[in-house]
Protein backbone atom coordinates (compact mmCIF):
# COMPACT_ATOMS: atom_id res chain seq x y z
CA UNK A 1 0.00 0.00 0.00
CA UNK A 2 3.28 2.61 0.73
CA UNK A 3 4.27 1.98 -2.63
CA UNK A 4 1.24 1.79 -4.11
CA UNK A 5 0.40 5.58 -2.56
CA UNK A 6 4.26 6.87 -3.41
CA UNK A 7 3.67 5.75 -7.41
CA UNK A 8 0.52 7.93 -6.90
CA UNK A 9 2.72 10.40 -5.16
CA UNK A 10 5.07 10.68 -8.13
CA UNK A 11 2.73 10.62 -10.97
CA UNK A 12 0.67 13.70 -9.00
CA UNK A 13 4.49 15.69 -8.80
CA UNK A 14 4.98 15.01 -12.78
CA UNK A 15 1.93 15.92 -13.54
CA UNK A 16 2.24 19.16 -11.32
CA UNK A 17 5.31 19.83 -12.81
CA UNK A 18 4.29 19.76 -16.32
CA UNK A 19 1.25 22.44 -16.07
CA UNK A 20 4.02 24.53 -14.24
CA UNK A 21 6.40 24.20 -17.15
CA UNK A 22 7.11 27.32 -19.10
CA UNK A 23 5.18 27.51 -22.75
CA UNK A 24 7.34 27.50 -25.99
CA UNK A 25 8.00 30.55 -27.80
CA UNK A 26 6.52 30.40 -31.09
CA UNK A 27 7.56 32.50 -34.35
CA UNK A 28 5.70 35.23 -34.36
CA UNK A 29 4.54 35.77 -37.78
CA UNK A 30 3.45 39.19 -37.34
CA UNK A 31 1.56 38.76 -34.02
CA UNK A 32 1.73 40.41 -30.82
CA UNK A 33 3.14 37.63 -28.16
CA UNK A 34 2.93 37.43 -25.27
CA UNK A 35 5.62 37.19 -22.34
CA UNK A 36 6.38 33.65 -22.77
CA UNK A 37 7.05 34.30 -27.03
CA UNK A 38 3.55 33.11 -28.04
CA UNK A 39 1.79 34.32 -30.42
CA UNK A 40 -1.41 36.39 -29.09
CA UNK A 41 -5.07 35.51 -30.93
CA UNK A 42 -8.41 34.73 -30.52
CA UNK A 43 -7.31 30.95 -30.98
CA UNK A 44 -10.49 29.20 -31.93
CA UNK A 45 -12.86 31.37 -30.64
CA UNK A 46 -14.23 32.76 -33.70
CA UNK A 47 -15.73 34.50 -35.77
CA UNK A 48 -15.27 37.89 -33.57
CA UNK A 49 -18.03 39.95 -33.27
CA UNK A 50 -17.74 43.49 -32.54
CA UNK A 51 -20.46 46.20 -32.61
CA UNK A 52 -20.20 49.86 -33.28
CA UNK A 53 -20.96 52.43 -31.04
CA UNK A 54 -23.37 55.08 -31.69
CA UNK A 55 -20.83 57.89 -32.42
CA UNK A 56 -19.82 55.96 -35.36
CA UNK A 57 -21.75 57.84 -38.25
CA UNK A 58 -24.51 55.64 -40.40
CA UNK A 59 -22.43 56.42 -43.42
CA UNK A 60 -19.56 54.72 -42.57
CA UNK A 61 -20.98 51.50 -42.07
CA UNK A 62 -20.51 50.21 -45.35
CA UNK A 63 -16.98 50.90 -44.87
CA UNK A 64 -16.32 49.20 -42.02
CA UNK A 65 -18.63 46.01 -43.17
CA UNK A 66 -16.25 46.29 -46.34
CA UNK A 67 -13.05 46.26 -44.10
CA UNK A 68 -14.09 43.26 -42.20
CA UNK A 69 -15.07 41.24 -45.42
CA UNK A 70 -11.95 42.17 -47.13
CA UNK A 71 -9.99 39.93 -43.93
CA UNK A 72 -13.05 37.27 -44.14
CA UNK A 73 -11.94 36.62 -47.35
CA UNK A 74 -8.85 35.77 -46.52
CA UNK A 75 -9.46 33.36 -44.60
CA UNK A 76 -12.20 31.84 -46.31
CA UNK A 77 -15.00 32.61 -44.17
CA UNK A 78 -16.03 34.76 -41.67
CA UNK A 79 -13.26 35.60 -38.79
CA UNK A 80 -15.06 39.09 -38.11
CA UNK A 81 -18.64 39.48 -38.06
CA UNK A 82 -20.27 43.72 -37.40
CA UNK A 83 -23.34 43.51 -35.41
CA UNK A 84 -26.21 45.31 -36.85
CA UNK A 85 -27.25 46.51 -33.52
CA UNK A 86 -25.31 49.65 -32.00
CA UNK A 87 -24.47 49.99 -28.86
CA UNK A 88 -24.24 52.96 -26.14
CA UNK A 89 -22.35 53.73 -23.25
CA UNK A 90 -19.96 57.16 -22.85
CA UNK A 91 -16.67 55.45 -23.01
CA UNK A 92 -14.83 52.63 -24.21
CA UNK A 93 -14.30 50.18 -21.08
CA UNK A 94 -13.32 46.61 -20.28
CA UNK A 95 -17.17 45.62 -20.25
CA UNK A 96 -16.40 42.03 -22.36
CA UNK A 97 -17.54 43.34 -25.41
CA UNK A 98 -15.97 44.41 -28.47
CA UNK A 99 -16.73 47.92 -30.39
CA UNK A 100 -15.76 50.61 -32.31
CA UNK A 101 -15.90 53.96 -31.14
CA UNK A 102 -15.30 57.35 -32.72
CA UNK A 103 -13.83 59.82 -29.86
CA UNK A 104 -14.67 63.17 -29.99
CA UNK A 105 -11.48 64.00 -27.13
CA UNK A 106 -7.91 62.09 -27.38
CA UNK A 107 -5.08 62.92 -25.47
CA UNK A 108 -2.68 65.31 -26.29
CA UNK A 109 0.67 63.78 -26.19
CA UNK A 110 -0.83 61.11 -28.77
CA UNK A 111 -2.52 63.69 -31.07
CA UNK A 112 -0.80 62.00 -34.30
CA UNK A 113 -2.68 58.73 -33.51
CA UNK A 114 -5.40 58.20 -35.82
CA UNK A 115 -6.64 55.30 -34.06
CA UNK A 116 -5.96 52.67 -31.81
CA UNK A 117 -6.75 49.29 -30.94
CA UNK A 118 -6.80 47.66 -27.06
CA UNK A 119 -6.36 44.15 -26.85
CA UNK A 120 -6.91 42.30 -23.34
CA UNK A 121 -5.75 38.41 -23.34
CA UNK A 122 -5.41 36.08 -20.70
CA UNK A 123 -2.51 33.60 -21.64
CA UNK A 124 -2.11 33.55 -25.28
CA UNK A 125 -6.18 33.87 -26.05
CA UNK A 126 -7.62 37.25 -26.73
CA UNK A 127 -10.73 37.88 -24.56
CA UNK A 128 -11.79 41.20 -25.72
CA UNK A 129 -10.51 44.02 -28.97
CA UNK A 130 -12.04 47.66 -28.66
CA UNK A 131 -10.98 50.41 -31.27
CA UNK A 132 -10.77 53.75 -30.87
CA UNK A 133 -11.00 56.63 -33.74
CA UNK A 134 -9.60 59.81 -33.06
CA UNK A 135 -12.29 62.06 -34.12
CA UNK A 136 -10.77 65.03 -32.79
CA UNK A 137 -7.61 65.91 -35.16
CA UNK A 138 -8.54 63.66 -38.07
CA UNK A 139 -11.40 64.13 -40.79
CA UNK A 140 -12.55 61.14 -42.29
CA UNK A 141 -13.94 59.85 -45.72
CA UNK A 142 -16.01 57.03 -47.10
CA UNK A 143 -17.24 55.67 -50.68
CA UNK A 144 -20.33 56.85 -49.76
CA UNK A 145 -19.15 60.33 -48.47
CA UNK A 146 -17.51 63.25 -51.22
CA UNK A 147 -14.60 64.11 -49.51
CA UNK A 148 -12.45 67.24 -50.49
CA UNK A 149 -9.36 66.72 -51.97
CA UNK A 150 -8.30 70.00 -50.35
CA UNK A 151 -8.86 68.55 -46.92
CA UNK A 152 -6.39 66.09 -45.39
CA UNK A 153 -8.73 63.04 -44.57
CA UNK A 154 -8.27 59.54 -43.73
CA UNK A 155 -10.00 56.71 -45.84
CA UNK A 156 -12.15 54.70 -43.22
CA UNK A 157 -11.88 51.45 -44.94
CA UNK A 158 -8.48 51.51 -45.09
CA UNK A 159 -8.30 52.75 -41.63
CA UNK A 160 -10.08 49.96 -40.14
CA UNK A 161 -8.80 47.53 -42.27
CA UNK A 162 -5.59 48.11 -40.87
CA UNK A 163 -7.36 48.07 -37.26
CA UNK A 164 -9.15 44.72 -37.12
CA UNK A 165 -6.11 43.46 -37.91
CA UNK A 166 -4.44 44.47 -34.48
CA UNK A 167 -8.16 43.21 -33.59
CA UNK A 168 -7.08 39.64 -34.87
CA UNK A 169 -3.79 40.22 -32.90
CA UNK A 170 -1.66 41.06 -35.40
CA UNK A 171 1.10 43.82 -34.91
CA UNK A 172 2.45 46.59 -37.23
CA UNK A 173 4.75 45.75 -40.04
CA UNK A 174 7.02 48.06 -41.69
CA UNK A 175 9.40 45.43 -42.97
CA UNK A 176 7.15 44.74 -46.28
CA UNK A 177 4.35 46.06 -48.04
CA UNK A 178 1.48 45.64 -45.50
CA UNK A 179 -1.58 47.37 -45.05
CA UNK A 180 -0.40 46.75 -40.99
CA UNK A 181 2.02 49.42 -42.12
CA UNK A 182 2.25 51.52 -38.85
CA UNK A 183 1.01 55.16 -41.05
CA UNK A 184 -1.60 55.57 -43.45
CA UNK A 185 -1.31 58.48 -45.56
CA UNK A 186 -3.86 61.18 -46.09
CA UNK A 187 -6.55 61.05 -49.15
CA UNK A 188 -5.05 57.34 -50.14
CA UNK A 189 -6.67 54.32 -50.17
CA UNK A 190 -4.93 50.79 -48.61
CA UNK A 191 -7.47 48.42 -49.20
CA UNK A 192 -6.11 45.48 -50.67
CA UNK A 193 -4.19 42.69 -48.53
CA UNK A 194 -0.31 41.92 -49.47
CA UNK A 195 1.14 38.58 -49.53
CA UNK A 196 2.64 39.41 -46.06
CA UNK A 197 -0.88 39.94 -44.39
CA UNK A 198 -2.14 36.64 -45.53
CA UNK A 199 0.53 34.53 -45.08
CA UNK A 200 0.67 35.83 -41.21
CA UNK A 201 -3.31 35.27 -40.91
CA UNK A 202 -2.85 31.89 -42.37
CA UNK A 203 0.38 31.36 -39.50
CA UNK A 204 -2.19 31.40 -36.75
CA UNK A 205 -5.65 30.93 -37.58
Amino acid sequence: MNLFIRALFFVYLVLTLASCAKPKSQKDCGFVQNVYGERVSWKQDVPIHLYLHTSIPSAWEKAIRTAADTWNQAYGRELLIIEPNRVGGEAPARDGMNVIYLMSTWEAERASEQARTSLYWVGDQIQEADIRINGQNYQFYSSDVSVNTNVQAVSVESLLIHELGHVIGLRHNDAAPSVMATYLQSNHDRNVLQAADTSNLKCEY
